[in-house]
């Protein structure tokens, strides 16, 4: 009896080594995919046009990344354990199915309905394949992705310099400074440059403001990574106030202190106000052509003025305008994933201040979600923001996540996105789904 318990036992333990084996295989291969994904982000541009959409080197990546992690997921044999951040990211997967259900399911709300269905899986597929010895190396592969496509802005705005145009940077006249370059790397926008460095900057920020931990190499780093923010001329400017500020009071030794609590909130409003007024609003001279202004930037006549200035609305202004009517309109159910574009076309389509592009996005996460995905999609992206605040206040108490993995960057950086969100359609941005993983990864560490 006791030599067939023994024969058992070491089968068993057989199996166990053999099932570890290959796991830590699969290993081999899926993190370096896992990185590799991370450091492709800054490339979004780079595309290869299939039937329907672009694929960009990310998407190849994740082609041969998401069977590889299935596969290791099925043989751990692991329970799938479900926390509340995974039911509002399901939630809000279901939210976009049932408008775009609604709106029905034409070639461009089956289009938006894969981007978000990619990046849901992207999200569950690395919460559930790396664990959290493997996210300080995450980490330092979001800095040095954003190193690559801050690198990638400054090469594009000194070539500028010398005349030679690449897409590498964007051409645009400006309200304030007439003519100017705004670096954009290989990404969409010089705002995505932005939001890349941006929480690059934010994780690495932390280990600035600590002499004992500092190092020449992470001062070289982030001395690049905000020359390049600063060369997009973006927006985001004040969002990256916000992060940083986010990010001294994180390390405060007493954060419950209520005279620094205050600078905090002060800080805080003053910043977000100044965002908002900055991109909804524009103080223009009034010896300046309002009728060529309004080509591009103005939304309407002035709404106040003085001495030297006209107060007029800007075309981020009149896009709240528009996304309000949507959402009037197409009330409970919402547009439908992307169906914002062509409604904002139709209703502006005979204004004598036209959009600064034809078919434009809501340029808003909260009302762009009211507009297309209705009250259903709003109250999903409330829960989600709430579920979000949760698990950041969970890992705030676990000591040992919150410092030694260097997260402080992340949570001042989920701080920053609130406050973009404002202005920025962030939900597609794939580098912060990376980061709502490694938020569900520690999380589940703290529990």
């Amino acid at each position: 009896m006791n030599k067939k318990l023994y024969s058992n036992t070491m089968s068993l333990n057989k199996d166990n080594l053999k099932l570890e084996h290959n796991i830590k295989s699969l290993d081999t291969i899926i993190h370096p995919l896992v990185y590799l994904y991370i450091l492709s982000i800054p490339f979004q541009s780079l595309t290869l046009r299939s039937t329907i959409f672009y694929i960009s080197p990310s998407e190849i990546i994740f082609f041969f990344l998401s069977p590889l992690a299935i596969i290791k997921i099925i043989i751990s044999g692991k329970k799938l354990w479900i926390n509340k951040l995974d039911l509002a990211i399901m939630g809000w997967l279901l939210a976009n199915i049932i408008a775009g259900w609604h709106a029905g399911f034409d070639a461009s709300v089956i289009t938006e309905i894969i981007k978000k269905v990619h990046l849901v899986l992207l999200y569950f597929l690395l919460k559930l394949t790396i664990d959290y010895q493997v996210i300080s190396k995450i980490n330092l592969m979001l800095v040095h992705s954003a190193l690559v496509a801050s690198l990638l802005g400054i090469a594009g705005r000194i070539l500028s310099y010398v005349s030679i145009d690449t897409s590498l940077v964007r051409n645009i006249s400006h309200p304030y400074f007439n003519q100017i370059v705004q670096a954009q790397g290989f990404t969409p926008s010089p705002n995505m440059l932005a939001s890349i460095l941006m929480l690059g900057i934010l994780i690495i920020f932390p280990l600035i403001k600590e002499r004992t931990r500092r190092t020449p190499k992470d001062i070289t780093i982030f001395c690049v990574l905000v020359l390049g923010f600063l060369l997009t001329i973006s927006k985001s400017i004040f969002c990256l106030f916000i992060g940083l500020i986010s990010v001294w009071y994180l390390q405060l030794r007493k954060p419950t202190n209520r005279q620094k609590r205050l600078i905090f909130t002060i800080a805080f409003a003053g910043i977000t106000f100044l965002y908002f007024f900055g991109t909804h609003f524009m103080l223009i001279d009034k010896e300046k052509n309002l009728n060529q202004l309004k080509i591009e930037y103005s939304a309407g006549p002035p709404i106040a003025e003085t001495k030297s200035f006209y107060l007029v609305p800007s075309q981020y202004f009149k896009l709240k305008k528009i996304s309000l009517k949507a959402s009037k309109q197409s009330f409970p159910w919402g547009l439908g994933p992307g169906k914002f574009n062509q409604f904002a076309h139709d209703y502006n389509i005979n204004s004598k201040y036209p959009l600064h592009v034809s078919f434009p996005d809501p340029h808003s996460t909260y009302l762009g979600t009211l507009s297309e995905l209705g009250l259903f999609g709003f109250l999903v992206l409330g829960g989600l923001i709430i579920t979000v605040i949760n698990c950041c206040m969970k890992i705030m108490r676990h000591k040992g996540s919150y410092h030694s993995i260097g997260f402080v960057g992340i949570i001042a950086c989920f701080v920053a996105i609130s406050v973009e969100a404002i202005s920025t359609d962030i939900m597609d941005f794939r580098h912060y789904w990376v980061i709502l993983a490694l938020a569900s990864v520690l999380v589940r560490n703290s529990e």
